[in-house]
């Protein structure tokens, strides 16, 4: 569980982008190792997903609001589709991107708690 007593969730998607790049067997390794906790969870493709991610960006769109990231509408919707309890992120549209943060409560008119989570951002070091 994570601090705050949930699952952890990560789609196949997302964890195979932050390994897209060829890396030394042993940063590959502790890569692989984080993401072997008992509270990580993969969801893998799954079509409803990908409708609702084109839903998610429409709805913006058409409101004349800043449209989230491909990536970002893809994350809201694995989270909305598993009923996650809380989505976390630090993402407050800074690169341009609409403000994640902004939208807790209604995402594309789905009930969605986004919060930022209970610890500071850390960046993994593979050295």
């Amino acid at each position: 569980m994570t601090a705050a007593g949930h699952k952890r969730r990560n789609s196949a998607k997302a964890c195979g982008n932050a390994s897209a790049e060829p890396q030394p067997r042993q940063k590959s390794e502790k890569y692989n190792s984080a993401l072997r906790r008992r509270t990580t969870q993969f969801l893998y493709y799954d079509p409803a997903v990908v409708d609702l991610t084109g839903r998610i960006r429409e709805y913006y769109k058409q409101r004349g609001e800043k449209v989230p990231t491909s990536a970002d509408a893809e994350h809201l919707a694995y989270a909305i589709h598993y009923k996650v309890d809380e989505f976390h992120t630090f993402d407050k549209g800074k690169k341009g991107g609409a403000d994640l943060l902004a939208m807790d409560g209604n995402v594309a008119g789905h009930s969605l708690r986004i919060c930022k989570p209970p610890f500071k951002q850390a960046q993994l070091v593979f050295k």
